[in-house]
């Protein structure tokens, strides 16, 4: 380890420079390299000199993705604390709409709804985002899959007035559609090659213009957490969140 300290301090060495920088004799340097380019803490260039290796490209990869997942996740809070609404990342994964992430607030009505759960497109505000930011083929193979199942009597029924609903796909609104006493509303995410939304699930008693309120503060949201998300080209579920 003192030898990589050295490395990422001073940049490309000799195993001389290593061996004069360190005090370390000559003979364990050459062993002590070896092994580390071995392992992938160090790589030698042409030239002969030693640099960091990959491992420490990949450690510092997964540490920058922590940051913004953890990122993410405050601004979900922020989110779900400003809105006082359960707050959820969901996207299209293998034919399917599934929950990435949640943030739930105890002024929102109950909903069975955690990471990795399953939401019907038809009847949910990130699934007919998600729905219409998909591929006319992808589309049609989740609905082909998928029926238009009846949760409430509010639940849209034909393929006719779904498809009027996702011409526009900037913001998506599913009013008791899936839960009675529940509206929700999302607005799309740029995640990489995969269709996503960011959504917020609140009490369907509180007024229209609390609705226009709430608009204001997702589509900000929604654009910040797109750039986090896109930072790290994510493709899938949540993990770190």
């Amino acid at each position: 380890m003192k030898l990589v300290d050295v490395v990422a301090e001073r940049g490309p060495l000799t195993a001389r420079s290593l061996s004069d920088s360190t005090g370390i004799v000559i003979g364990t340097v050459y062993r002590l390299v070896r092994t580390l380019v071995h392992e992938e803490y160090l790589a030698r260039t042409h030239d002969g000199r030693y640099v960091l290796g990959s491992q420490f490209a990949t450690v510092a990869e997964l540490e920058g993705r922590a940051r913004d997942y953890r990122l993410v996740r405050e601004a979900m809070t922020r989110l779900a604390t400003a809105t006082r609404s359960h707050v959820m990342i969901g996207g299209l994964l293998h034919g399917e709409v599934e929950v990435w992430s949640m943030v739930e607030h105890p002024a929102a009505p109950r909903i069975d709804c955690w990471p990795g759960v399953r939401l019907p497109g038809h009847a949910t505000a990130v699934g007919k985002s998600i729905l219409a930011q998909a591929e006319s083929g992808q589309r049609e193979a989740y609905l082909s899959q998928n029926p238009l199942h009846r949760y409430t009597c509010h639940t849209i029924k034909t393929s006719s007035r779904l498809e009027r609903q996702l011409v526009s796909p900037a913001l998506s609104i599913s009013d008791q559609e899936f839960r009675y006493g529940v509206t929700c509303i999302a607005a799309q995410l740029a995640v990489a090659s995969t269709p996503a939304a960011l959504g917020l699930a609140y009490s369907s008693n509180r007024s229209v213009r609390t609705q226009g309120e709430l608009e204001n503060i997702l589509l900000p949201a929604a654009s910040k957490i797109s750039n986090l998300l896109l930072h790290n080209r994510v493709s899938g579920p949540l993990g770190v969140v």
